[in-house]
């Protein structure tokens, strides 16, 4: 798998997968200074494009796609064209074309108040296509793109799905009697990254070809029979219903990236079904979606459990569907005020179709809407007819996180307002036995709750830390609030630390915490930590089935090289003149908003054990220019060696090959020799991801204790 189809699985999977997700502002906080979007269109000559048509789309994380043109615009005789007063903090799409011209795309966020002025060029279009045939390379018409993944001159991906609310005005071609699935005319030096087709009959197929667009036939698409994947929908009563003319599936895999996955596709609705043709695997999430109507039951099974769908078994479903009814309310402070910008989401019941629950492992509630609070304290919430319940997610201490009610039949309903008091800050002071304070210890507040993933922090001079919360934790299995979380402290280079229990009810204590040191095992803090793991941390190897893992893969196993194209911040360039010292690797991007959250954890690795014969390596793919990756690492101040890979992917493909990277970030340990210790992908264990800084700690201790 290339490198830049990582990219298109992780983007598309973390993206597509959140039915919750929504940009809003901070609790408290309101960002009103409007943006500007102003560009020229150019041909390849560099000459201004008259009367080219621009479209502005807006990203919409309710329905997870690109919203129906929101502005649109002509260029002048200078090519220019402008959008004025767009609101801030949203991500925007430019879906720009013109006589005997390509079709061209072009993505940009705006922060508050942000002038972005840009040039496009103009190429001829492309005509490409797939040719599409089953097993004996017989032609099938029929076939049709789920979904596919193009990225411009630029290496900017775009995500192109069958979805009516996906309104980028690009046609989505059926393939004929000679099987030919066309492509939309791009322009040229449109590169294509993966794709997913479906026929009626046959069962789907996806690929990762990483091809520039051409005239002719791109690749040749074998498809296998598949069986029915029959859906019937019915009403509250239990009887079909005529209400959808079309539903979003999404059906995933086990392993997300299966030809099987369905992810937010929408099928036409007749005569009360659909059918999807499908080759039986093994499931682990089934939920259905309509803009104007909720579908239960949700069927989300937690990991490693999965249902199986195969001619006979699953292969037949009825759902329940039902009207959307909002909510409205109110969220004050604990003055009266209105608060804005406070994050909600909304559940109802996850009934059968029959009305009754659905199993409890499916759970008992299904996700129905998000919402976030206007100026004035005010928000509305979708729901259905019957039992649900409004979920508060913002910072502070609300009266009520969870608010039951029963919702009528008709709109505007309202709930009591919800009071929420200022989440306390957590300060304090580390101390040795004598009562000294303590310079440069690790300060991390850990739970089995969300607050787990906040970052660790180092003192001060003066012994003292303190750490922000970004939101209220929740207990990771209900998602319901936690207020007892424990805060551990320890020296990174000694046995030394300690740890006190904080309630986030009591201020006061919140804000006077002293950390005294003693003496630990090597083990410690993490052998302290292990009711906050999962199965898979706690050492339980068959408790992730959906990562790729060999038998390879254990401590001692030998490691592909890092065989860069370009070796940044060192004058060493290749893994192996690393060894003699243990190395932590780091497989990021420029673009990966996880990556650049998780940075302060790698840094503080680098900073923290660089005298310890520790190196950090920092890997990026082929996906950036080298100018972005050398300027991302000015910004970022990354002073740790990095390697970027080739054109070809050769590091990314070698790495990913064994399992051993699956996304961004990823990351890797390997001992003095060069040989795998740890790796989030194939050895159990405390996951890097979370507790890179402990574990390399715990690797040093238990080799200087060997020394001893």
């Amino acid at each position: 798998m290339k490198s830049t189809a990582i990219k298109f699985w992780v983007i598309f999977c973390l993206v597509m997968l959140n039915p919750g997700a929504r940009f809003v502002c901070a609790q408290g906080k309101t960002n009103t200074a409007s943006c500007e979007f102003r560009g020229q269109i150019l041909d390849p000559a560099g000459e201004p494009v008259e009367s080219a048509d621009v479209r502005l789309h807006r990203w919409n994380s309710e329905t997870s796609c690109w919203s129906p043109a929101e502005r649109t615009a002509e260029s002048d005789t200078d090519g220019h064209f402008g959008f004025d007063e767009l609101p801030p903090d949203e991500f925007w799409c430019l879906r720009v074309t013109a006589a005997n011209t390509g079709l061209r795309l072009h993505s940009q966020a705006l922060k508050s108040g942000e002038h972005c002025d840009i040039k496009l060029t103009l190429s001829a279009p492309v005509n490409a296509f797939f040719t599409i045939v089953d097993e004996d390379g017989k032609p099938l018409a029929g076939a049709i793109f789920r979904s596919y993944a193009i990225a411009d001159e630029d290496r900017n991906l775009f995500f192109v799905q069958r979805q009516s609310e996906c309104d980028l005005k690009i046609d989505i071609a059926v393939s004929d009697e000679n099987g030919h699935l066309p492509l939309p005319p791009f322009c040229t030096g449109t590169s294509l990254d993966g794709f997913w087709i479906d026929h009626p009959t046959f069962s789907a197929k996806g690929g990762n070809l990483k091809t520039p667009l051409f005239d002719g036939e791109l690749d040749r698409v074998y498809l296998q029979p598949g069986f029915p994947l029959r859906i019937a929908f019915v009403d509250e009563d239990n009887t079909p219903t005529d209400a959808l003319n079309e539903v979003s599936v999404r059906l995933l895999n086990n392993v997300t990236s299966h030809d099987t996955s369905i992810i937010d596709t929408s099928y036409p609705v007749k005569n009360s079904n659909l059918t999807v043709a499908m080759s039986e695997s093994q499931f682990r999430i089934f939920i259905l979606r309509s803009s104007e109507h909720f579908i239960t039951p949700n069927v989300v099974q937690a990991r490693p459990a999965t249902f199986a769908i195969k001619p006979d078994t699953n292969d037949r479903w009825n759902f329940r569907v039902v009207p959307k009814v909002s909510v409205a309310g109110r969220i004050i402070d604990e003055h009266g005020q209105p608060v804005a910008g406070a994050p909600f989401r909304g559940e109802i019941e996850n009934l059968m179709a029959d009305g009754t629950l659905a199993p409890g492992e499916w759970g008992q509630w299904a996700f129905a809407d998000s919402a976030a609070s206007d100026e004035n304290g005010e928000f509305r919430i979708r729901l259905a007819k019957g039992r649900g319940r409004v979920f508060y997610q913002g910072i502070g201490i609300p009266s009520s996180q969870i608010t039951e009610v029963v919702v009528s039949g008709s709109d505007g309903q309202r709930i009591p307002d919800i009071v929420v008091k200022d989440l306390p800050t957590i300060n304090g002071r580390v101390l040795d036995s004598d009562g000294h304070p303590v310079s440069h210890a690790v300060v991390r507040i850990h739970s089995a709750s969300s607050v787990r993933y906040t970052l660790p922090v180092v003192t001060g001079s003066d012994g003292s830390f303190h750490i922000p919360l970004e939101a209220l934790p929740t207990a990771e299995d209900t998602d319901e609030a936690a207020y007892e979380h424990q805060v551990f402290a320890y020296l990174p280079n000694e046995r030394r630390g300690g740890v006190v229990t904080l309630d986030l009810r009591n201020r006061m204590s919140c804000q006077e915490l002293e950390i005294a040191l003693s003496n630990h095992p090597a083990e410690w803090p993490l052998s302290e930590m292990t009711s906050g793991f999962s199965a898979w941390e706690k050492g339980d190897g068959d408790s992730r089935p959906d990562k790729i893992r060999t038998n390879k893969n254990s401590v001692g196993a030998i490691v592909p090289g890092l065989d860069g194209e370009v070796w940044l911040n060192t004058g060493l360039k290749s893994l192996s003149e690393f060894q003699g010292r243990f190395i932590l690797l780091d497989f990021y991007t420029t673009w990966c908003g996880p990556c650049q959250r998780d940075f302060p954890s790698v840094q503080a690795v680098h900073d923290l054990f660089s005298s310890q014969d520790v190196a950090v390596i920092a890997i990026h793919d082929n996906s950036s220019p080298m100018e972005k990756i050398r300027s991302h690492a000015a910004e970022k101040g990354m002073a740790m060696p990095i390697v970027v890979d080739h054109s070809d992917g050769r590091i990314l493909n070698a790495w990913n090959k064994i399992g051993l990277t699956r996304g961004y970030p990823s990351y890797v340990v390997l001992d003095r020799e060069g040989r795998l210790l740890a790796s989030d992908d194939s050895t159990p264990g405390p996951l890097l991801r979370n507790y890179k800084i402990e574990i390399v700690r715990q690797i040093l201790l238990k080799e200087a204790e060997k020394r001893e």
